[in-house]
Parts: C-alpha cells; sequence; structure tokens
C-alpha cells in the first residue's frame, strides 16, 4: 500500500514585522499574519525567562525566518548537544495554527487574468510595469476604466521586494 504523505507547511518569508504582529508568507503560497498581542501578556508573567524577552518590542522586532521558523535573535538560547548559542524559535505547525489568513502570493502569471481580452484598445491612460528578473509586464489601462482598475489594483497589489503580493478582504 502506497503511504499518503503530507506535505508540510512552512514558513517561507517574513514580509512585515511591527510589535507583537508579524506578516509571513507560507509554503502553500499563504500570506498569514499571528498577532502575539494577547501572549505577550503571558510571557511577561510567565516563568520562560526566553519568552518574556520578546515582551520587549525592540527584542521582538529581532525576528527572522530561519531554517522554516520564525526565529529571534534579540534571544539567544542554549540548545543540547550544539555548540554556542541559538534564536529563540517558534514551533512552525503551532504558528500556522494560531495566525490568520490574509491573502495569497501572486505569479506575474495570473496578474494578466485581470485584462479584457475582448475589449477594444483605448489610449493608455494607466500604465503599470512590474519587473522580476529581467523580465517585465506592462499593463495599459484606457480613460473609461482607467480610474476603477487604478483604485482595484492597489488594493489588490502591493510591491514587496520583487514579489506581488495579492491581498484578499
Amino acid at each position: 500500500m502506497e503511504r499518503i504523505r503530507r506535505q508540510l507547511i512552512r514558513p517561507k518569508k517574513l514580509l512585515e514585522i511591527e510589535p507583537y504582529k508579524a506578516v509571513i508568507l507560507w509554503s502553500n503560497g499563504e500570506i498569514r499574519v499571528n498577532d502575539f498581542s494577547q501572549e505577550v501578556q503571558e510571557w511577561e508573567a510567565g516563568a520562560n525567562k526566553y519568552l518574556a524577552k520578546l515582551a520587549v518590542p525592540k527584542v521582538f522586532m529581532t525576528a527572522f525566518i530561519k531554517e522554516n521558523a520564525l526565529a529571534f535573535s534579540g534571544v539567544k538560547i542554549k540548545v543540547p548537544g550544539i555548540p554556542g548559542t541559538q534564536p529563540l524559535d517558534l514551533d512552525p505547525d503551532v504558528l500556522y495554527k494560531d495566525s490568520k489568513k490574509i491573502g495569497r502570493s501572486v505569479s506575474p502569471e495570473e496578474i494578466s487574468t485581470f485584462t479584457n481580452p475582448r475589449r477594444k484598445p483605448e489610449k493608455p491612460a494607466i500604465e503599470l510595469t512590474f519587473s522580476k528578473k529581467g523580465k517585465s509586464i506592462q499593463f495599459s489601462f484606457g480613460d473609461s476604466e482607467a480610474p476603477e482598475l487604478g483604485r482595484k489594483i492597489r488594493a489588490l497589489f502591493i510591491q514587496m521586494g520583487n514579489e506581488l503580493i495579492k491581498i484578499e478582504n
């Protein structure tokens, strides 16, 4: 009998960090936010001195993705069997379960589905160009479409590094 293997969903990229909130792109393409506001009070009152350090906003802001986990360079721990200290990291399974989906990653190919091929071309009022690794994609919108499409595009996409991200409402 063939075994079915579940793909582990892991953090891929930290998109945004602010005190007690982290926006993360996951390996399944989802963009999720973790709000640690409630946990901070528990960390401050708890016995775990390492988690208590994360209650300091400056320390929390040292977050980064390390080996498929959210880690904090501002908190160093000793791990048995590993020489030196390591940054504190949080369990990715718990992190995913406790997060809220706010969007998904969008490829440049998916963006092209927003154009209507049946509409006759008009004089462009808005031109948008997206580039990634030397390849660029250009979109032009006519006067009648421009205001509405401009608002929709700004609402749907934000530019982060070289990635385009679609935000769901």
